[in-house]
């Protein structure tokens, strides 16, 4: 009376396909990066009231905290070249600067507007307003 399953052993089971274990480190490594990263950001504008990110003399991503007894929240500014370089020493940018409001006694609109520049030796001089489209 025995069971032939028993005298078997352990049946096989199938192979399943899945990730390589160097992808699966690589994701982590690469997950935990971008956390400690965000992290950095969030203590940054908690207690800076401000994270900035420069691409070069003129462009800019910018978070802030809006600490106002009337008004209180997050604000993002982004800066873009509408027209020209910052190697041909003339450029014209756009910055737009959006709020997300936790507290405030009223809206408060997204904003945008557009300015050239001229370098003058070590310095960017304001060129002027221009009027672009919104886009």
């Amino acid at each position: 009376m025995s069971d032939p399953d028993l005298k078997e052993g352990p049946k096989s089971q199938a192979r399943t396909v899945g990730i390589s274990p160097g992808v699966g480190c690589l994701s982590t490594i690469l997950l935990a990066v971008a956390g400690a990263g965000l992290l950095l950001v969030i203590l940054s504008v908690v207690f800076r009231g401000e994270a900035r990110f420069t691409k070069g003399d003129l462009g800019e991503l910018r978070l802030w905290m809006i600490r106002e007894p009337a008004n209180q929240g997050l604000g993002l500014s982004t800066t873009r070249i509408l027209s020209g370089s910052e190697s041909s020493g003339q450029v014209c940018i756009r910055t737009t600067a959006r709020f997300l409001m936790i507290r405030s006694e009223q809206a408060i609109p997204n904003v945008s507007y557009s300015y050239c520049y001229e370098r003058q030796g070590e310095n960017w001089v304001e060129a002027g307003e221009i009027s672009a489209p919104d886009s």
